[in-house]
């Protein structure tokens, strides 16, 4: 019996995509340290503000926001890189629900805050707007990958997410 005769044999639940088992290339490991750690370098900075009491109550869970949704990313990526399953589909949904528009407002937001000081003159040279810059950078070059794989995480293995595992 030939491959495609033996697809169409086989259960539902066991016809999977080809190239869906591939495990995603070790690049994706870097990446995985990289966000890992900032999140937790972002969640010891914003520990470390709320502990000092210099924030008001309702921007307190504000500064928890971006290394949760970072650390919680980091999970997703680990099972994308491991091709396990982490949790339910609909979380990482949500994630990227949540995910994608924070990123592109905050990238948004820093980039009007960068060309609103260069109109003021309040940025005298590249060396004044850098901490700028590596915000808008940092953003986006941790942030796009991180919902890329979560994305494929979410698509590329069904069979993870299968009602029934396949052995």
């Amino acid at each position: 019996m030939d491959p495609i005769e033996q697809a169409y044999a086989a259960p539902r639940s066991a016809i999977v995509v080809p190239g869906a088992l591939q495990r995603p290339s070790t690049a994706w490991w870097l990446l995985f340290a990289l966000v890992a750690l900032t999140a937790l370098v972002l969640g010891s900075l914003a520990l470390r503000l709320v502990l000092s009491g210099s924030t008001t109550s309702p921007y307190r869970l504000v500064a928890f926001t971006f290394p949760l949704l970072l650390g919680l990313g980091a999970v997703g990526m680990y099972g994308y890189i491991r091709v396990r399953r982490i949790g339910p589909r609909w979380l990482w949904i949500s994630h990227l629900a949540v995910s994608w528009p924070l990123m592109l407002i905050t990238a948004g937001l820093q980039l009007t805050i960068l060309v609103g000081q260069v109109r003021v003159g309040a940025v005298s040279g590249l060396w004044s707007a850098l901490p700028q810059l590596v915000w808008i950078v940092g953003t986006l070059s941790l942030g796009l990958p991180l919902l890329l794989a979560l994305g494929r995480y979410i698509s590329r293995f069904p069979h993870l997410w299968a009602r029934r595992p396949i052995d």
